[in-house]
Order: C-alpha cells, then structure tokens, then sequence
C-alpha cells in the first residue's frame, strides 16, 4: 500500500527506503518467513510480526530509518532500486501473495507511492498510485497508516 524507493537528497535512499503492507484478510498472519522478491534479489522477514486483519506493517532499509527516525516492524533486506522493478511477496512455500510490476513507473525523488486501490491485481497498475502528501521529515509519506495523495 506504500513504497519509499527513492528517498530524498536529505536521506540515505538505500537505508531509508521502505514498503508498507496491509492484511487484506481475515485472520491474524504471521509475516515471519515472507519472501519478498525484487528482480533477482530474495530476501526473508526474520522477525515474528503479528498483523491483524486491517492493520499495517512497515519493512525498513535500516533500523531505525535514519532520516526518518522511525523503527519498522522488520527489516527489508532486499534493494529498492529508484528506477522500479518487480516487487513479489510469496509464503516460503512458494506461493504468490501480491505482486507489482513498478518498473518504469514516475518516481519522484522524496515521495512515497501510495495506492488505496485494494484487492487482488488491483496495485498492478501505474495509475493505481499516487504520490503521498503528508509530510515524513524532509519527504512525503505515512508509514504504517493510511496515505493522502497529491
């Protein structure tokens, strides 16, 4: 529902890029063990984070983001690279969860993409997201909660 991938001149844009994900579902998963896929990089979530039904998880660069001050709830071990890509978040069997294709998509430098278009492939699309309007230190975006767009 957010991607940071290009923080900033004022931020490290590897330590301080982050995604943010929201349970669609309903029931309580458990994201420990998540493989999230970016190109050819994988990379696991090693920390136990309980995300109930609505809510929202942050993964970060860097603990705590050091532009932004704040702590996610793990940490993304993957690259966020400026010019997109494809972003995939499977089970570690396997199996597909979400998917977006950004590559070639407008990313400005210091704003968060943000969609509330929900639902399966509904993020898939450019138009889908828009830029994030509220203030993050120097940047734009909100971090573990519902986004405004510009």
């Amino acid at each position: 529902t957010e991607l940071m991938a290009d923080p900033g001149a004022e931020c490290t844009d590897t330590d301080d890029a982050y995604i943010e994900v929201l349970n669609l579902g309903e029931e309580t998963v458990d994201l420990e063990g998540l493989v999230l896929t970016l190109g050819e990089h994988d990379g696991t979530v090693e920390a136990r984070v309980l995300l109930a039904p609505g809510d929202r998880a942050v993964l970060v660069r860097t603990q705590p983001s050091p532009c932004y001050g704040f702590d996610g709830d793990a940490e993304l071990t993957v690259p966020l690279p400026q010019e997109g890509g494809d972003l995939a978040i499977s089970r570690p069997d396997g199996t597909l969860l979400d998917a977006v294709d950004f590559t070639g998509w407008t990313i400005t430098p210091g704003y968060a993409l943000q969609t509330d278009d929900l639902g399966p492939d509904a993020n898939d699309d450019e138009s889908a997201w828009c830029m994030a309007s509220t203030p993050l230190e120097s940047d734009f975006g909100t971090p573990g909660s519902a986004g405004s767009c510009i």
